[in-house]
């Protein structure tokens, strides 16, 4: 289970940092035991509002579409494929935005 409690770490790697760029790939979002999909995007959320709420500017990547692609779809394997990837990124990444 990932937990975002902060025991001082993240101050001092931020210090003086004034930009965040956080990068969310499929395994981030997808195989977290203990919670769901929703639930996972929603800690998410949550960490990046209070990152925003102490001033720092957040940037958001995400390189998880095909991930999220295979479940909208009901795919049970990632493609292999040029066509296949294309098509399950570009559904996935209507489901994370």
């Amino acid at each position: 289970h990932y937990t975002f409690e902060d025991r001082g770490e993240r101050a001092q790697a931020l210090a003086g940092v004034r930009r965040v760029v956080v990068k969310v790939g499929t395994r981030l979002l997808m195989d977290v035991p203990g919670a769901t999909k929703g639930e996972r995007v929603q800690q998410l959320v949550d960490e990046i509002a209070v990152l925003r709420q102490q001033g720092f500017e957040v940037i958001l990547v995400s390189s998880g579409a095909v991930g999220a692609g295979l479940a909208v779809l009901g795919t049970p394997r990632r493609p292999r494929d040029v066509p296949g990837l294309q098509a399950h990124a570009a559904v996935g990444q209507c489901r994370l935005m």
